[in-house]
């Protein structure tokens, strides 16, 4: 029978081990829990921060390349691009009349 009571007596401590060893978890646990709650609160604020600023650096490109689009009559680098345009599409419209005159004869000759 010392036998038998010792054994028990040895489970009963193991458990009992277990026990305070599981509520020191919990409370760690506990702990653990409201320290990640913190900083995640404060990875929140950072975020919404950064957020923030970045809204701020987009609204400011966006008015700059605002400014930027408003050109003036005297700026000679479009003027010159509006030439170069002008002149290819004279040339088109010529190329596209002669073509339509050489139809009109086409049509004209066969007398339709």
């Amino acid at each position: 029978m010392n036998k038998t009571q010792g054994i028990t007596k040895k489970k009963t401590r193991g458990v009992k081990k277990s026990a305070t060893s599981t509520s020191k978890q919990k409370k760690s646990r506990g702990i653990n829990a409201k320290a990640v709650k913190e900083q995640i609160a404060r990875l929140n604020a950072d975020i919404s921060n950064v957020t923030e600023v970045t809204q701020l650096v987009n609204s400011a490109a966006s008015s700059t390349d605002a400014s930027k689009k408003t050109v003036s009559a005297l700026d000679t680098q479009t003027l010159i691009k509006d030439l170069h345009e002008d002149k290819q599409n004279n040339e088109q419209r010529k190329q596209t009349n002669e073509d339509l005159a050489a139809q009109l004869e086409l049509i004209a000759g066969m007398e339709l």
